[in-house]
């Protein structure tokens, strides 16, 4: 989990960097960064770790056919659109001349990076449609009767 959290937190989460626009701000404003490259590694990686237990301890298990349905169907297709959209968003930052180390540069990126994820969660929800559970209702069944004491005399 730990050797996960820290692959993430360097593939996704810019690794050792701080985090993109706080520490542009405090660098432009002052100079310095807050924090030194490996207390955001570390501090990305327990956030990484923490998720992951989080998850773990919220969402129900779900069977492997189930995650490997989602995976294929829902996952693949999001990353392929989700790497045209990465292209033509930086295409279209160096066709306006910004750089992402400037703060100009980094607020459209995230205005370019809105504006792509609604598009993806508009898609998403138009065409992606859950399984249908089937319903369950439980029906009460009427208990037999007691079996009735003998009223007869005789005994027999």
């Amino acid at each position: 989990m730990f050797a996960a959290s820290a692959f993430a937190a360097t593939i996704f989460m810019g690794g050792w960097q701080g985090l993109p626009f706080i520490s542009l701000l405090i660098k432009s404003a002052i100079g310095v960064d807050i924090l030194p490259g490996w207390l955001w590694f570390i501090l990305k990686s327990y956030l990484m770790v923490f998720v992951m237990i989080w998850l773990r301890g919220t969402l129900p298990r779900l069977r492997v056919d189930q995650l490997m349905n989602f995976a294929w169907k829902v996952l693949v297709p999001l990353s392929l659109v989700n790497l045209l959209f990465a292209g033509v968003g930086l295409t279209i930052l160096t066709a306006l001349n910004f750089t992402l180390d400037t703060l100009a540069g980094a607020g459209v990126a995230f205005v370019i990076f809105l504006v792509f994820n609604a598009v993806v969660y508009a898609a998403f929800r138009a065409l992606y449609k859950p399984p249908k559970i089937e319903k369950r209702s439980v029906v009460l069944v009427p208990r037999a009767t007691p079996p009735q004491p003998m009223t007869s005399t005789t005994g027999r």
